[in-house]
């Protein structure tokens, strides 16, 4: 992702500003981490290497504000309205909003900022783990924010309410969720996270993990998810195109996980003298995969 960001920024003459050379400088951290704490043995460098990467998201995600205007792409929602219109009659956010009272509109505004919560929480979980568990963690999660961060920088776009405000009746700040959730946005989003959605993405990998590892969460955290996940179209974050590549993205990498999971497990044939091998820390440390 890093890579075919810079090669993004010198294609549009960018190359040398500060944009590009905060990437160039934020990309070679990451290829050095990753590969210096790749060599090192032990659970703890390899831990390190998920948090550099983690890092990198973080970083990545803040800076998709200056990349867009530095590429130079063009902005997409009249496209994807024109989509949502095409196959709906009207962009859902539209007519959710204007039949929405006060009180579901805070409702959706707190759930909707619920989303970091959760993703930190999942994140400090898996990565407390076992090292297998945080790794698969890691493979699915962060996959899904550079596809997904390659798609805001490929479709940019500022969502129904920024693009076309004229289109909602009444404001969105009607109380304090909503307020807060409003002054949030505006000032630390990405600004054109937008297609695909990874409220949507995101939040179904973190039910997933959640349902295969620990299901006495799932009381808590399901009734969380579906708020947010319904808060994206019904604030006026999202068309309803950005929802449906969002679930199509969680299902790609949920399939592509699985597939290399099985790979990993198919190619792990231990040596029959090994059996009775005295198990260590890792297995591979008394008995090798061949």
């Amino acid at each position: 992702l890093g890579l075919l960001t810079l090669a993004g920024l010198a294609l549009r003459s960018s190359a040398g500003g500060e944009t590009f050379l905060c990437a160039l400088c934020a990309t070679a951290c990451l290829i050095t981490g990753v590969a210096w704490l790749r060599r090192r043995p032990g659970d703890t460098p390899q831990r390190l290497r998920l948090g550099v990467s983690v890092a990198f998201t973080i970083w990545f995600y803040s800076a998709v504000r200056a990349l867009v205007p530095a590429i130079g792409m063009p902005l997409q929602d009249s496209a994807l309205l024109r989509i949502d219109e095409l196959v709906l009659g009207r962009t859902p956010s539209v007519w959710l909003h204007s039949s929405s009272p006060r009180w579901l509109i805070e409702i959706f505004s707190a759930g909707y900022l619920t989303f970091e919560v959760y993703v930190v929480w999942s994140f400090v979980r898996a990565f407390r783990g076992p090292l297998e568990r945080a790794l698969e963690f890691h493979r699915l999660v962060v996959t899904i924010f550079a596809v997904g961060y390659a798609g805001y920088l490929l479709v940019p776009a500022l969502g129904p309410r920024r693009a076309f405000p004229e289109m909602f009746d009444g404001g969105w700040a009607v109380g304090l969720s909503s307020q807060f959730n409003t002054w949030i946005i505006d000032r630390w989003s990405s600004l054109y996270d937008v297609f695909p959605s990874l409220h949507i993405a995101v939040t179904l990998a973190l039910l997933q993990q959640d349902f295969r590892y620990a299901r006495r969460f799932l009381p808590l955290v399901l009734p969380v998810g579906v708020i947010t996940m319904m808060s994206t179209v019904w604030l006026g974050y999202h068309y309803a195109m950005d929802l449906i590549a969002g679930v199509l993205l969680f299902l790609l990498a949920y399939w592509s996980l699985g597939q290399r999971t099985a790979r990993r497990q198919a190619a792990r044939v231990i040596r029959p003298d090994c059996a009775t091998a005295p198990v260590l820390k890792n297995r591979a440390d008394s008995c090798p995969v061949v």
